[in-house]
């Protein structure tokens, strides 16, 4: 069990919000200015999702999820070639964990949602393009039951809540709003 998800079950224990707890939801700093993520290019956005463990639906219903919150954001999803080999600086990166099935009635879950900015550092092999995280970090830790369908909802509203709050942040950064 990775140490993020272990924090994830002290969490839920010390909050006690059976069938699931959540923590960092809306806590920022109303001050909180994201000027870091201003671009020349906002319009386009690549979206780097991935899933890890046994979660209890596929990663094309997230993907959906996130192709429709871009839309509803006005943002073109930029492809990896795009990313790599252009100037679009950011990727909004989104790994969710999700504990392996041992028995449990509960199982524990991580969305590790946040900015990463490409930089291109000249290697002897020629340039590569590394990226290097940024905070804030739009993380949800929380408990979940996978054979009840609403439990499996709270989970992906995780998702769309972590990826909401930096696409927020994000359009603050980049448009008059």
């Amino acid at each position: 069990m990775t140490p993020r998800i272990i924090a994830a079950a002290v969490l839920a224990l010390v909050c006690a919000g059976y069938p699931a707890a959540v923590a960092g939801q809306g806590e920022q700093d109303p001050e909180y200015d994201p000027y870091w993520l201003k671009v020349e290019n906002p319009d386009t956005l690549f979206v780097d999702y991935n899933q890890y463990g046994e979660c209890p639906f596929g990663t094309e219903s997230i993907e959906k999820t996130l192709d429709n919150l871009l839309v509803r954001s006005r943002l073109k999803r930029a492809s990896l070639s795009h990313w790599l080999f252009n100037s679009t600086k950011f990727k909004l990166r989104i790994r969710v964990n999700c504990d392996d099935d041992d028995g449990r009635l509960s199982r524990l879950f991580n969305v590790s949602t946040s900015f990463r900015e490409g930089i291109t550092v000249q290697r002897p092999i020629g340039p590569v393009k590394i990226d290097v995280d940024h905070v804030p970090d739009y993380d949800r830790l929380g408990v979940y039951t996978p054979d009840r369908e609403q439990n499996t909802d709270f989970l992906k509203n995780a998702i769309r809540d972590s990826v909401e709050d930096a696409l927020t942040d994000y359009l603050k950064a980049n448009f008059d709003l």
